[in-house]
């Protein structure tokens, strides 16, 4: 056969646009035996593989064993615990009290119920000695403030260090 008109048989057949009678003509071409051009021989395997399964036949000597027994099949009955359903009926309470409990403290909280935040009154200073000024006064502030928890937790300390202990001699 013409090897060209093999070739572009053969691009049709790759790309499944071949009828019938021309995979026929391919099959007979690479199965016949006679000389096929080298550059088909990995294609000739192909067809040659697929006349192979085709006459692959079924066993229809085949027969099933006919050996039957008669089996009683027992079905085991299935225990339902009150401890089953009690695990159930926890987890949908679960899930319907955080449901309930999410709704009421997140979708109920409007706008005008959020507190507001009060931002803090301060004076911009630009001066270097009045913002000096205004350091020593709430150093002052704090030492104020510090000496008379200071002067709290002496007394009570004192009142501690007076205190008798049970055993131990004064």
């Amino acid at each position: 056969m013409n090897t060209e008109y093999i070739k572009s048989l053969l691009d049709k057949y790759f790309e499944a646009q071949t009828t019938i009678e021309e995979e026929k003509e391919l099959s007979n071409y690479f199965n016949s035996g006679s000389a096929i051009d080298p550059r088909f021989n990995q294609v000739a395997v192909l067809f040659k593989v697929f006349k192979a399964e085709s006459e692959i036949k079924s066993q229809a000597d085949f027969v099933a064993p006919t050996i039957v027994r008669n089996v009683e099949v027992k079905k085991e009955a299935k225990v339902f615990t009150l401890q089953r359903y009690l695990k159930i009926a926890a987890a949908v309470l679960v899930l319907a009290l955080s449901s309930f409990l999410v709704v009421k403290y997140t979708l109920n909280n409007t706008v005008e119920e959020t507190p507001k935040i009060e931002v803090a009154n301060y004076i911009e200073v630009t001066d270097p000695d009045e913002a000096m000024a205004y350091t020593e006064d709430a150093l002052k502030i704090l030492a104020k403030v510090f000496n008379t928890s200071q002067t709290g937790v002496d007394a009570g300390m004192k009142v501690i260090d007076e205190t008798p202990v049970i055993g131990s001699r004064q």
